[in-house]
């Protein structure tokens, strides 16, 4: 840390040689452990970190909060990724390497579980009227891809649709 002019301490960015002093990172297990312990009750070779409300893995490093996936990524890649990472299998606190990708926003969006709202029980399908509708957003463009008898037909649609779009990015769930 440094001292600023009013004797406030300024944080010096993250390297790979200091994130190297504090953790290690177990790529095949994509868990975190520590080297050192701490005043927070954390013990060299404790697990790092803790799941956050959105089911993230969050470890502090010198006082600073980062999501695990994002220091799995800079510790391999020895960068901090330029877009969203993506979590393939869509398990937020899966932090393997192998498990993560760099996305764009709407691509890390595509791979989405189904909302817990869903009615349908099916991804893309609402009601509307006597039918079920489909429709995908993408790009900022929404394609209306029609209303449908059953929700089974406008997942269909929908899973049709997304796959096009979104390529290996695509989750139909």
């Amino acid at each position: 840390m440094l001292e600023g002019k009013s004797g406030t301490q300024k944080r010096m960015p993250l390297t790979p040689e200091r994130l190297g002093q504090l953790l290690y990172y177990n790529s095949a297990t994509g868990e975190f452990f520590r080297k050192t312990g701490n005043y927070h009750r954390a013990k060299t070779g404790d697990k790092a970190g803790w799941i956050n409300s959105h089911g993230y893995l969050q470890i502090n490093v010198d006082g600073k909060r980062y999501q695990a996936h994002r220091l799995a990524w800079f510790w391999i890649r020895n960068s901090w990724p330029s877009k969203d990472l993506d979590h393939i299998n869509r398990d937020r606190s899966d932090n393997r390497i192998a498990n993560l990708r760099e996305s764009t926003r709407g691509e890390n969006n595509a791979n989405s579980k189904m909302q817990k709202n869903n009615h349908s029980k099916f991804k893309g399908a609402y009601q509307n009227g006597s039918g079920w509708m489909a429709q995908v957003k993408h790009n900022g463009k929404r394609h209306y891809l029609g209303t449908f008898q059953t929700p089974e037909a406008a997942h269909a649609a929908y899973c049709a649709k997304r796959r096009e779009l979104f390529g290996e990015f695509f989750y139909g769930g």
